[in-house]
């Protein structure tokens, strides 16, 4: 058997003299803001971006949303795979590993890439973190 709730119920003004009610409705789902990736325009410019943030996620999840991480081009000493992201607001986030893959740890002490789960947002503001995050969501 299956529930579904029922949405609550509001007087329609203070001043309504029959009080009645109106069912409420909620704000329909925003959109998330479009995004393209390196893999759509390699001349994304990520210059002067920092630390932003970070989410807990898995490679895989990472991978459906932002296609396949860069292959060269980023700092492949202290991380392992990075993704470049440009938001329609002209805002650019990274998405990458740091010191604690295969390329910083060594094989035997560090995480294998798809194993990753723990990957720090850089931007040029704290808002791409909120971007990233409503992009991975979209997935679930």
């Amino acid at each position: 058997m299956r529930i579904t709730p029922v949405a609550p119920v509001y007087p329609v003004s203070k001043f309504n003299r029959h009080r009645e009610q109106a069912v409420y409705t909620p704000k329909p789902k925003e959109k998330i803001v479009q995004y393209i990736t390196h893999n759509e325009d390699d001349s994304i410019r990520t210059c002067g971006t920092c630390l932003r943030g970070h989410i807990t996620t898995s490679y895989a999840n990472l991978v459906d949303a932002f296609g396949q991480p860069m292959k060269d081009g980023f700092d492949d000493y202290k991380s392992d795979a990075e993704w470049i992201v440009q938001f329609e607001d002209g805002l650019v986030a990274t998405i990458y590993n740091y010191k604690n893959g295969i390329n910083y740890c060594g094989s035997e002490h560090g995480t294998p890439t798809h194993l990753i789960r723990d990957w720090n947002i850089g931007g040029h503001d704290t808002a791409v973190v909120t971007y990233i995050i409503d992009a991975l969501k979209e997935l679930a």
